[in-house]
C-alpha cells in the first residue's frame, strides 16, 4: 500500500469523482482562446484599461462547473436579494452561499474532490497528504495564491492560536504534522502516523486552509506591533485586538478588507441596512463554455429584526432566493402566497435531526452537572418525550421520529440505535429519576435535587421558529416532575453564555447523514458543542482547562482516533460499531426527530436552481451544493 498514488481518496465505498453539488469537473479549458466570455460590468473595465485581460485573471486550468441545473446561463440581472439578521446571527449563513475550499466533500459524503486543489495524493500508508493547487490562481484583488498563503496560515495563524485553539485534527500519535511547502504550486501534510480519515475531516473541521499573506502581514501583531494592532482594532470598531482578529480572520468572508478566494465578496460594512457583495473578477471556475463563473453579478443581503419579517419579505415579492430562517412552520403559509410572490417553494431533504437535546456537563451549578452527567437521567428525560405526537406536530407528520442517530442509508445506520430509549413510557422515565434518589416535594409537582431544591432545567434556544416544539418539551417533561424552562436569546449571547459554561441545555440539530464526516455531535473534535466543550478544551490544552474525560469518553476518542487510522475494510467497520454501541447505551444527546423538508423559497426569475429533493446539510455547506454560481436571471 505504501507511495500508491491516488487522485482522491475513496474513504468508504465510491467510485465516482464528484464536486460538492454532485457534478464532476471537466477536462481543462485553453484560456488563450479568444471567444472566452466574462460579465459585461467586467468587459467594460477590461475595455477601459481597469482590469486584467480574462485570460490573465483565470488559472492555467480554471475548474468546469458542467452539467448543471437547466444547462448554460445567462450574465447580468440583480442583485439576488437575500434576507438576513446581520452578521452576529447569520454569518455562517452567507459562508456556506459561496464557501471555496482547498477540497470539497462530495454529495454523497464518501469523499473528497477537487476544487482550489485540482489533485490530492495520499501516499505512504496515509500518512502523507501532497496537495496540488490550481497554477495562476489570484485573489479577488489580483494578487497571486500560492502555497506561501497556505504557509502563511499555517504558520502565523493557526500555529499561533490567532483566533481558535490548536485543533485536534493537526496531531496523531502525539506528534503535530508537519507542513512543508515543496514548490508555489504544492504542498504536504506528514503525519506520525496513518490518518486516512484526515481530506474529510479538514473539510469541515478547518475549511479554508489558506489566508492571503500579503494582507495577513498588515494587520497581525507579530508583523505590525500590538500598539498597531490595537489602532486598526479601535478604528474598525473593536474594544481588542483579539475580537478584531477573529473578524477579519476567522469570520474574513464578511470582511471587504480580506482578499478572497470567493465567487461574490463584500464592498460594504456587514452592519450596513443592506450588505453588498459583488462578482470576484479574478474567480476560477469557468461554464461548459468557458464563460467565467458566477452568471449573477451579486448579492445582497438585507438586514432584518426577526424571521416573522423574512416572510413578509418573501409574500412581498422581495426576496430572490431565501433558505435560511425558513422553516416547515412557515410551509402552508409560503405555499399560500406563491402567486402573490412570484416564488416557488423547493423542498429539500434534510439531513439534520430536530430537537437535538444537548446537556452541558460541567455548568456552573455543580449539583446540576452532577445530574447531568447520570446517564439514568439523560434516559428519563428521553423516555418522557412522544416523540410521535411531537413529530405530527411540529412537521406535520412530514418527519421521522429518532433518536440522536445516522438516518437510513447513512453511514453505520443502525435501527436498535434511531430508537434507543426512544419510546413514550413515562412509568419507565420517572423510575429512573427514582433510582437516582431525586424525590418528589410535598405536593409531587416537582422532582427535588440532592441540596433540596427544585430540579430545574434551563434549555437556551436562539430561534422563535420552533416555540411548538419546546412548549411540548416543557409539557412532557413536567409530566416526570422536571421543571423545563426555555429561554430564547440570539445567536451572539448563545455562543458566548454556552463558552463561559452558563448555558445549562440548548436546542441544536446533529449530523444524521454521515457522521464520519462531522461527528461533532458524537465525539469532542470541536469547541462549539456544549456536551462536550470542557473534554474538547482539556485535550487541546494539554490538561491546562477544561475537564478530563472519564474513562468511558475517553476510549470513545480513543475508538474515533483508531477509526481515522484505518482504511475502509472490515477492521475500520469494526471499531465504528463499537462506537455505535456506545452511543446507544449512553445517549450524549437527545434526538426528537430527523429528515424532515427544509422548505427553501426561489424567485421566477431565477433559473438553474435546484428541483426538489436535494439534500440539505450542513457538511455539504447547503445551498452551496444548489450550485448558486450557476443561477440566473430569465432574460
Amino acid at each position: 500500500m505504501r507511495n500508491t498514488r491516488m487522485f482522491i481518496l475513496m474513504l468508504f465505498a465510491s467510485a465516482t469523482l464528484l464536486w460538492a453539488g454532485g457534478r464532476t469537473e471537466q477536462a481543462a479549458v485553453d484560456t488563450t482562446d479568444a471567444d472566452l466570455r466574462e460579465a459585461p460590468m467586467l468587459a467594460a473595465m477590461v475595455e477601459a484599461g481597469e482590469l486584467d485581460p480574462l485570460e490573465d485573471r483565470l488559472p492555467v486550468n480554471p475548474m468546469v462547473v458542467d452539467d448543471m441545473w437547466e444547462g448554460v446561463g445567462n450574465y447580468g440581472g440583480g442583485p439576488l436579494r437575500k434576507a438576513w439578521m446581520g452578521p452576529s446571527a447569520d454569518r455562517w449563513g452567507m459562508e456556506k452561499n459561496s464557501s471555496e475550499y482547498l477540497v470539497h466533500i462530495s454529495q454523497d459524503g464518501t469523499t473528497v474532490v477537487p476544487n482550489i486543489a485540482h489533485e490530492l495524493e495520499i501516499l505512504d500508508d496515509g500518512t502523507r497528504f501532497v496537495f496540488h493547487l490550481r497554477e495562476g490562481l489570484r485573489w479577488s484583488d489580483g494578487e497571486p495564491f500560492t502555497t506561501e498563503d497556505v504557509r502563511f496560515y499555517w504558520e502565523h495563524m493557526i500555529l499561533e492560536e490567532i483566533y481558535v485553539p490548536l485543533n485536534p485534527i493537526w496531531t496523531r500519535g502525539g506528534e503535530l504534522a508537519q507542513v512543508n511547502i515543496l514548490d508555489d504550486y504544492t504542498f504536504e501534510i506528514v503525519f506520525a502516523e496513518s490518518y486516512y480519515n484526515f481530506p474529510i475531516e479538514m473539510t469541515m473541521q478547518m475549511r479554508e486552509f489558506f489566508y492571503p499573506a500579503h494582507y495577513g502581514r498588515t494587520i497581525l501583531p507579530e508583523f505590525i506591533g500590538e500598539s498597531a494592532a490595537l489602532a486598526l482594532a479601535q478604528e474598525a470598531g473593536f474594544a481588542n485586538v483579539e475580537q478584531f482578529l477573529v473578524s477579519f480572520g476567522r469570520f474574513f468572508w464578511i470582511r471587504p478588507e480580506v482578499p478572497s478566494m470567493r465567487p461574490w465578496v463584500p464592498v460594504n460594512d456587514p452592519e450596513s441596512g443592506i450588505f453588498r457583495t459583488e462578482r470576484n473578477p479574478y474567480y476560477f471556475k469557468v461554464d461548459a463554455d468557458g464563460r467565467q463563473l458566477p452568471y449573477i453579478d451579486g448579492i445582497e443581503y438585507q438586514l432584518v429584526e426577526d424571521s416573522e419579517s423574512i416572510i413578509l419579505s418573501i409574500i412581498a415579492g422581495d426576496i430572490d432566493f431565501q433558505d435560511r430562517r425558513v422553516g416547515m412552520n412557515d410551509f402552508a403559509t409560503l405555499m399560500e402566497n406563491r402567486t402573490r410572490g412570484d416564488y416557488a417553494v423547493i423542498q429539500w431533504i434534510g439531513e439534520a435531526g430536530g430537537g437535538h437535546i444537548e446537556f452541558n456537563r460541567y455548568p456552573q451549578d455543580d449539583v446540576l452537572g452532577e445530574i447531568f452527567r447520570d446517564v439514568r437521567f439523560r434516559r428519563a428525560i428521553s423516555l418522557s418525550l412522544d416523540r410521535e405526537e411531537i413529530t405530527e406536530i411540529v412537521t406535520d407528520g412530514l418527519g421521522t421520529p429518532a433518536q440522536s442517530s445516522t438516518n437510513p442509508g447513512g453511514a453505520y445506520y443502525r435501527e436498535s440505535w434511531t430508537q434507543a430509549y426512544a419510546e413514550y413510557d413515562p412509568d419507565r422515565a420517572a423510575a429512573y429519576l427514582d433510582d437516582m434518589g431525586l424525590e418528589w416535594d410535598s405536593n409531587r409537582e416537582w422532582r427535588l435535587r440532592p441540596d433540596g431544591q427544585v430540579l430545574e432545567v434551563i434549555m437556551t434556544v436562539e430561534s422563535t421558529q420552533n416555540v411548538a416544539l419546546y412548549e411540548l418539551i416543557e409539557a412532557y417533561v413536567r409530566d416526570i416532575g422536571v421543571r423545563w424552562i426555555t429561554r430564547v436569546v440570539d445567536r451572539g449571547l448563545r455562543e458566548q453564555e454556552r463558552d463561559d459554561g452558563i448555558t445549562e441545555a440548548s436546542h441544536s440539530t446533529w449530523n444524521g447523514w454521515s457522521w464520519p464526516v462531522r461527528p461533532t455531535s458524537h465525539v469532542p473534535v470541536q469547541p462549539n458543542r456544549l456536551w462536550s466543550r470542557e473534554y474538547y478544551n482539556y485535550m487541546t490544552s494539554g490538561g491546562t482547562q477544561g475537564v478530563e474525560p472519564g474513562p468511558d469518553v475517553a476510549e470513545l476518542v480513543e475508538n474515533w482516533n483508531r477509526f481515522g487510522s484505518l482504511p475502509p475494510g472490515p477492521e475500520r467497520d469494526q471499531v465504528a460499531e463499537r462506537m455505535v454501541d456506545f452511543w446507544e447505551e449512553n445517549l450524549l444527546n437527545l434526538g426528537v426527530f430527523t429528515q424532515t423538508p427544509v422548505p427553501s423559497v426561489i424567485s421566477n426569475r431565477i433559473g438553474n436552481h435546484p428541483p426538489d429533493g436535494l439534500t440539505h446539510s450542513d457538511p455539504l455547506r447547503s445551498p452551496l451544493n444548489a450550485n448558486m454560481i450557476a443561477f440566473f436571471f430569465r432574460q
